[in-house]
């Protein structure tokens, strides 16, 4: 029993010991410190879009006093990241978002799990990988159906639309397009003419990429009608949405900024289709604009200038991009520059110089493509990356379930084995009682029969005896005196 007793302690202590080395690992964090007010979600929102840096280390700091918990955090690192357009910040905003969007209590937090899904499908637009736009936008619209908001849902589609058109699928893309427009456009709520101008830019797009210039006019008129009736009617589109204008200064740059981008489109298709009357007035109308003055806005309608053979003012403003860019010439915009001024100095007889500029627009379009493709062998390779570490985890999860099964069955069979040992010994020692004094009333119960037997046997002894002695007496009263006498001498003789 001792013996037991040691087996069934040994195994507990094996059991407790495996279980908490194979436990994972939790970390917590230190909230001992009183909550400052000024760390928290609103004022690193507040200031995300001017100090980036400054919003994550209010973020950081959150976190540590207790003001919101990591994953808000990181979701809010994210829209960070993704705010900014440089690749290595896309890169950071898109490993956050891939790593929340496996967490379970994102997945049962609708709101959360929108807001990630969303970035993602901004992250893949800004890197154009119509692949990742078209996986994550198909997710975000089954969401967005769930939740019953057709808004956003039409939002969703117009993206979904325009990746499609880019990979191939033209005819459905555009019709994706088309119907987004069209529903968004029949009805005159803030949210619904936000995402409208969207999808209609989305289209714009679509239509200057297979130079379908004649379709992009009406679509930039339609954003200016719809524009023009949301300035007349401003208290009609109350819809009270996240993203409408709290007032009417945001207002008026809303309106003003979206239309000066329809004036852009038009003027530029109206030059590639030859009405340089329209393309002219629509120009001064954008240079009058907010945005006509910024740099951004001069290098959108520099293009048109080039269409429109106002060479001095094209010239003027890559001047200005060339000071601007610096050293940051890998992109888009630089390689149409270039291509400009290879088309510019062609035309203005110096074709050496032209002959320069199609030689580094040639290999700058080589090594966007290469910068790219390499891009995306990195996301794939951290997505690779990711899911290994996803499978070593799981692997470290099974085998800690593995171990935690082997430890419940040891201790199972240990109590078991105890168990039955505890009721053997027991039912051995009532059956060992039971036996004993069964000894010892078969034993009495034999002393007391041999008794017996031995009293009987006394009794009919002396029963014969008394009976001999009867006869005896019996047969010598029979005998007269002589017999008597001789029979005494026989005796005495032979005694």
């Amino acid at each position: 029993m001792r013996h037991l007793i040691y087996i069934i302690i040994l195994t507990t202590v094996t059991f407790i010991t495996i279980t908490s080395s194979c436990k994972p690992v939790t970390q917590h964090h230190d909230k001992s410190g009183s909550s400052d007010s000024c760390y928290t979600l609103e004022a690193a929102m507040s200031i995300y879009d001017k100090e980036p840096d400054k919003a994550l280390a209010i973020l950081d700091s959150a976190v540590i006093v207790g003001n919101t918990d990591p994953a808000t955090a990181d979701i809010m690192r994210a829209r960070i990241f993704t705010a900014s357009c440089e690749a290595r910040n896309l890169d950071s905003a898109q490993r956050l978002c891939e790593k929340l969007i496996e967490l379970k209590t994102i997945k049962h937090d609708e709101a959360n799990y929108f807001n990630v899904l969303e970035q993602l499908v901004d992250i893949a637009l800004k890197r154009q990988d119509d692949e990742q736009l078209l996986h994550w936008g198909r997710q975000l619209l089954a969401l967005c159906h769930e939740r019953g908001d057709t808004v956003e849902a039409l939002r969703t589609r117009a993206e979904i639309g325009l990746a499609l058109y880019h990979l191939g699928n033209r005819e459905d893309g555009m019709e994706i397009l088309d119907q987004a427009i069209y529903q968004l456009g029949e009805v005159n709520k803030f949210n619904h003419l936000d995402a409208y101008i969207i999808a209609s830019k989305r289209k714009i797009n679509a239509l200057n990429e297979d130079r379908n210039f004649a379709g992009v006019i009406p679509l930039a008129k339609g954003i200016i009608h719809h524009l023009a009736d949301y300035e007349a009617h401003p208290e009609g589109y109350n819809d009270y949405s996240y993203r409408m204008p709290t007032d009417a200064t945001q207002r008026n740059k809303y309106i003003e900024f979206y239309r000066a981008q329809a004036y852009s489109y038009i003027a530029y298709a109206s030059a590639r289709v030859g009405n340089k009357q329209d393309s002219r007035r629509f120009t001064a109308l954008f240079e009058q604009s907010d945005l006509g003055h910024t740099y951004i806005g001069r290098m959108m309608i520099a293009p048109t200038w080039f269409e429109l053979r106002e060479t001095d003012k094209m010239l003027a403003i890559y001047d200005e991009a060339k000071r601007v860019m610096g050293s940051d010439t890998i992109n888009d915009e630089y390689a149409l520059m270039l291509r400009c001024l290879a088309i510019t100095a062609h035309e203005r007889g110096n074709f050496d110089l032209s002959q320069q500029y199609w030689t580094r627009e040639t290999r700058l379009n080589q090594q966007i493509t290469r910068q790219k493709l390499t891009s995306k062998a990195h996301i794939y390779a951290a997505r690779f990356h990711a899911k290994e570490q996803q499978l070593a985890l799981q692997r470290s999860q099974a085998k800690f379930c593995w171990l935690w099964l082997l430890a419940c069955s040891c201790l199972t069979i240990a109590l078991l084995t105890g168990g039955f040992a505890y009721y053997f010994f027991k039912q051995r020692r009532i059956v060992n009682e039971k036996n004993r004094v069964l000894i010892e009333q078969i034993a009495w119960t034999i002393e007391s029969n041999v008794k017996y037997l031995k009293a009987q046997e006394a009794t009919q002894a002396n029963q014969e005896t008394n009976k001999q002695t009867e006869a005896d007496s019996a047969w010598l009263q029979q005998l007269d005196n002589e017999q008597l006498f001789q029979f005494l001498s026989h005796e005495i003789i032979q005694n």
